[in-house]
């Protein structure tokens, strides 16, 4: 990490991977698999473990007792697709954009057993520890506006929450209807 003045728009990356084709081979390669980061974990032991994760992201800091550290934002794990380069035009025909795809976990194949929960996602809420830290606000799911830059206006077919499955059961615990109903 560097010392002493650093400029306003400095960006420090610890790995960055780029991954690119050749711009000037225009045969199809729509069967082609691109991968920028390709994480393959499998336990091979029959054996008992307490925990298994494939990938571990924690964003944290350590500085000394009696310091301050301000940062603007933490985010343990950013993800976004762009097409184009903020410049010039080109045409795009993309089938489906995905910003996470989260598969709950299931058996491959004719396995037995038994998985007792499943979750697509699981959210926690934040560890408040044993000092006298607090949070001002804590959401567990924030969906942003769905009509960002958009120059033409709202989008019509945006949907900050889409159920493809109609016959699916929703359970939730309390519902803020406030800002809806006006109040």
């Amino acid at each position: 990490m560097p010392t002493g003045s650093v400029a306003n728009n400095f960006n420090f990356n610890g790995l960055v991977v780029g991954v690119t084709n050749d711009p000037s081979n225009t045969q199809d390669q729509s069967n082609v698999y691109i991968a920028g980061v390709s994480i393959d974990t499998t336990m091979a032991s029959p054996t008992s473990i307490g925990e298994f994760d494939a990938l571990d992201a924690t964003a944290g800091s350590v500085i000394a007792p009696g310091d301050t550290q301000t940062v603007g934002t933490v985010i343990g794990i950013y993800t976004e697709t762009l097409l184009g380069d903020g410049v010039n035009t080109a045409t795009y025909n993309i089938t489906k954009t995905v910003g996470v795809s989260i598969g709950t976990t299931g058996f491959s194949g004719p396995q037995d057993g038994t998985i007792g929960t499943s979750w697509g996602l699981n959210i926690e809420g934040p560890r408040l520890g044993t000092g006298t830290g607090t949070f001002q606000t804590r959401e567990g799911i924030r969906i942003a506006s769905q009509n960002q830059g958009n120059p033409g206006g709202r989008n019509p077919n945006s949907w900050a929450i889409h159920e493809d499955d109609p016959l699916d059961r929703n359970a939730f615990g309390s519902i803020n209807l406030a800002e809806i109903l006006g109040h």
